[in-house]
């Protein structure tokens, strides 16, 4: 997976949605919050086969010269490999081809299933934009 991961390529599906799959079994909870998956059309399809549908989708926005800005800079701390300008680039090619037939699927199954945020405001801002969202989202659930 980190030899993927440092060419900007996606693990297999397999593996990941096996991975996801066992931890939320594991967890003997009801509600999760899955952060960076789906980001294929293929991975979606095959969450909502294998585990189920999500009830939201919070699709992050970022111009990419932010998000290049952000990735350097972790990649100064993290021990990441995957976190320099090479592999950036590859990774933004690869979310540019894979991304946003997702969220077109999702819209077309839901319009109110894809809330988009912006990711530039400072981190407790859109911290707190996603948590109103999410409760927003448990709130609707169980109300009916």
């Amino acid at each position: 997976m980190k030899t993927l991961m440092k060419e900007g390529k996606l693990v297999p599906m397999d593996i990941t949605l096996g991975l996801i799959e066992k931890a939320m079994k594991a967890s003997g909870k009801k509600l999760f919050l899955i952060d960076g998956f789906p980001r294929a059309i293929d991975q979606a399809k095959a969450f909502e086969a294998k585990i189920c549908r999500p009830d939201k989708v919070v699709f992050l926005e970022c111009p990419k010269e932010v998000m290049q800005q952000r990735l350097l800079k972790r990649g100064e701390s993290s021990g990441r490999t995957d976190d320099n300008e090479a592999t950036i680039i590859k990774r933004f090619e690869t979310f540019e081809k894979e991304s946003p037939p997702v969220i077109g699927h999702f819209n077309n199954i839901d319009k109110n299933i894809v809330a988009k945020v912006s990711s530039v405001p400072p981190p407790d801002q859109v911290y707190k934009t996603i948590q109103e969202i999410l409760m927003k989202t448990l709130e609707a659930q169980t109300s009916t």
